[in-house]
């Protein structure tokens, strides 16, 4: 009963000394909104959205149809060299020292990081370049010409993506010859999770939840984000239900594995 009284105690002290952080950081939110709302009510926000909205169209109208494929190039120039730099030096390896391995693995995790970058951006530039085509005047050759190198750029950041994570994962297993999957395979990543380590595993779920509080960082600025542009730039209510979506898929199965996992603490390490 004496400890639990005194982590009480202890967590009433924990409590007071973060509540004066807190209740800052509040004051600060409640202050900045109300200058942006104050800015935005007396700034013609009609005038400065439909021009800024204009400008951005003609931007990614241009830009759109031609980023992917350009991203994408420069991509696989720029991991080409890093593999092939990466494989002379596995080459050259003695078998002992580790941190050569670790600057080779540095290296294809950066490959790989880079690849995701760029399925991502095609993506977006396969939306922005729908948004910026004026589909009224279509039937021009340069909106017809549009339309195509969107659908190639994105059709060839998939194929470039999935060529250089099927480049970096033959290497890994080269390099750790217990490694087991191919990208190919449906089942892939949790073939790849049963042939890793207990410190692989561990360092792939520290990873995990650090990207989940990004993730619910992320949504708590777009929330915002989204929740301003209802007020004054006329976003809707669409943006904010995306938003929570995201939000609520990600917290809700984060609850529901915790609860999986604490009931069958066997399978935490599987």
């Amino acid at each position: 009963m004496r400890n639990n009284e005194g982590k009480a105690v202890e967590n009433r002290r924990e409590d007071k000394k973060a509540f004066g952080k807190f209740i800052g950081i509040m004051i600060v939110c409640v202050l900045g909104g109300g200058v942006v709302g104050f800015a935005m009510a007396w700034m013609d926000v009609d005038t400065w959205q439909t021009g800024a909205a204009e400008t951005v169209r003609a931007c990614l109208r241009v830009i759109s149809p031609w980023a992917s494929i350009v991203l994408s190039s420069l991509l696989l120039v720029a991991a080409g060299f890093v593999m092939r730099k990466s494989r002379r030096s596995f080459h050259r390896w003695d078998g002992e020292n580790e941190e050569d391995i670790n600057r080779i693995e540095e290296a294809l995790s950066v490959v790989l990081i880079g690849s995701n970058v760029n399925l991502l951006l095609s993506y977006f530039f396969m939306g922005a370049g729908l948004y910026a085509i004026d589909w009224e005047s279509l039937p021009e050759m340069y909106e017809k010409i549009a339309l195509v190198l969107l659908l190639i750029g994105t059709i060839y950041a998939m194929a470039v993506t999935m060529g250089l994570q099927k480049n970096i994962v033959n290497f890994e297993k080269e390099i750790n010859p217990e490694k087991q999957g191919s990208v190919y395979e449906t089942g892939f990543r949790k073939k790849w999770l049963e042939s890793c380590d207990e410190a692989e595993r561990f360092q792939i779920y520290k990873c995990a939840y650090k990207s989940y509080v990004t993730v619910n960082g992320l949504c708590v600025a777009c929330w915002l984000i989204s929740v301003l542009g209802i007020l004054f730039w006329d976003f809707g209510i669409l943006p904010m239900m995306f938003v929570m979506i995201i939000w609520l898929g990600s917290s809700i199965s984060y609850g529901l594995e915790s609860m999986r996992l604490s009931s069958h603490p066997e399978k935490i390490m599987r």
